[in-house]
């Protein structure tokens, strides 16, 4: 391994695409000032002293296990010019924490284990991305999603459940959980164009029995696929939608009866 590696970095190596199961990556390839695009599969990302990877523009990590929590935010701060993330975590490393502070990121796609693994329930991911445009959220069981600073959001696909996994149901006089939610809700109020999962809108619904939703007054498009019958949780959301000009819906399953999907006039849409 170490010899594979020093010889594709000193060739100056500008796309790299390594699957490994379970094999640590020698130092040096977090200093190769060549690459632009790095995707690492199932390999193990030590706790790194130094990174600096200058020119890589696009990171891809699919089943990376990372040492502590800081292994991840030191490799994307040594990504000086990065514009696309994606990171589709291992469900049987013990980060608990997980940070994305960038500068120049541009596009965020983030995939958790599946709902039947309970290992991440208590993860925290957070985000610090200032001009982010595009960011994918898929994981029922994080506990905890933050946003700081992403008042450039464009597109945004949305599928979170705030680890109200089955049987754990919403509770009101959870303050820090409604907190959590709050915050994540008004930390993507400025996205232009979403889609979101019928199981985020859910927990939505729950949430506006104790509070209001912030106003998503820049949001143009919105896309629900349901997988249900429950169609009549979306008017409650769509009263913070102001400015909405499309709206498409999309289900399996017919609504019981006449259902009104709007519940007021909207010259716009």
């Amino acid at each position: 391994m170490r010899r594979l590696i020093n010889a594709i970095v000193k060739r100056n190596v500008q796309y790299l695409d390594l699957t490994w199961c379970e094999v640590e990556i020698p130092p040096i390839l977090y200093m190769c000032e060549s690459l632009v695009s790095l995707k690492l599969c199932s390999v193990v990302l030590p706790n790194l002293e130094f990174v600096s990877l200058p020119l890589v523009k696009v990171l891809f990590l699919e089943w990376v296990m990372f040492a502590n929590d800081l292994a991840l935010e030191k490799l994307i701060s040594g990504c000086l010019v990065l514009e696309s993330l994606t990171l589709c975590k291992n469900p049987m490393d013990n980060v608990k924490v997980l940070r994305v502070s960038s500068q120049s990121l541009l596009s965020f796609n983030y995939y958790g284990p599946g709902d039947n693994d309970l290992h991440d329930k208590d993860l925290v991911v957070e985000i610090d991305a200032p001009k982010l445009e595009d960011f994918k959220l898929s994981h029922q069981l994080t506990a905890s999603f933050i946003i700081k600073n992403s008042r450039s959001l464009v597109e945004a696909d949305i599928y979170i459940e705030f680890n109200f996994c089955p049987g754990k149901k919403f509770d009101p006089n959870d303050l820090p959980k409604r907190n959590i939610i709050h915050n994540f809700l008004a930390g993507i109020s400025s996205v232009k164009n979403l889609i979101i999962s019928p199981f985020t809108l859910e927990v939505i619904y729950d949430y506006l029995r104790c509070e209001p939703v912030p106003l998503y007054r820049n949001l143009s498009s919105l896309s629900v696929d349901f997988y249900d019958d429950r169609w009549e949780i979306l008017p409650f959301f769509l009263e913070s939608c102001p400015n909405l000009k499309s709206l498409v819906v999309e289900s399996t399953h017919y609504p019981k009866g006449r259902t009104s999907i709007l519940s007021r006039p909207r010259c716009l849409l």
